[in-house]
């Protein structure tokens, strides 16, 4: 099967990420937040409004500056899709598609944990030729992927070919946790989207990378 063919969408897809704006959205921080948008923006213009009594209708400039909000809020969901396509997995026969493109888990080589800046945030980068995938194992809220979303992420990974780089400054790939700090083994990225709570380390850039896993020996 050729790495990167098209193809449409098939019936037992799963989909390998499992949160999405409007369930985020949810969250209680972020109704706090919007709650006090809401209210700054009606209670700024109740007193402009006192104060300027000539000015533009209260209704007119509540109609703007909420179509403002809506646009500030929606836009950066629009390109985030465009640019970052939820991606689905079809358990059966072993591939991967975005959109139109689908590439066989045998395909993805190498998986890296991405660097996010919030600390309860788990992502896994697993490339292949011209394909990557993004897969959010725990999100900003600390909130971890459950089943079937994380039985479909472990079973892609199973399937993957994904090893550490190489180095020609290393040969032996003795010290690949040292020059690829933030790459996994594929023993390593399953162990992680398996249990993303209780090996947060894995891949985070720290000395400790290196240290075997459960069911991984040191020669690995």
């Amino acid at each position: 099967m050729a790495a990167g063919f098209r193809g449409g969408r098939s019936a037992p897809e799963v989909r390998l990420t499992q949160w999405n704006w409007f369930n985020r959205a949810g969250a209680p921080t972020e109704r706090v937040l919007i709650g006090i948008t809401v209210v700054a923006i009606i209670g700024g213009n109740v007193i402009f409004d006192a104060l300027n009594p000539d000015a533009l209708p209260l209704a007119a400039r509540l109609a703007v500056l909420v179509g403002a909000l809506v646009v500030l809020n929606v836009l950066p969901l629009v390109v985030h899709a465009i640019r970052q396509p939820a991606p689905y997995a079809d358990l059966s026969a072993e591939t991967v598609r975005v959109r139109s493109r689908v590439t066989p888990f045998a395909s993805f080589t190498t998986a890296r944990r991405i660097e996010t800046g919030r600390s309860k945030q788990v992502v896994l980068e697993v490339s292949a030729p011209g394909q990557k995938v993004l897969l959010e194992l725990r999100d900003r809220l600390g909130r971890v992927t459950t089943d079937p979303t994380q039985d479909a992420i472990v079973t892609f990974l199973q399937g993957s070919s994904v090893s550490m780089p190489s180095s020609s400054d290393d040969p032996t790939d003795r010290f690949a946790h040292v020059n690829f700090p933030q790459h996994l083994t594929r023993e390593q990225a399953i162990e992680l989207a398996s249990h993303p709570l209780t090996v947060p380390a894995v891949g985070a850039g720290r000395d400790d990378v290196g240290t075997p896993l459960r069911g991984e020996s040191p020669s690995q």
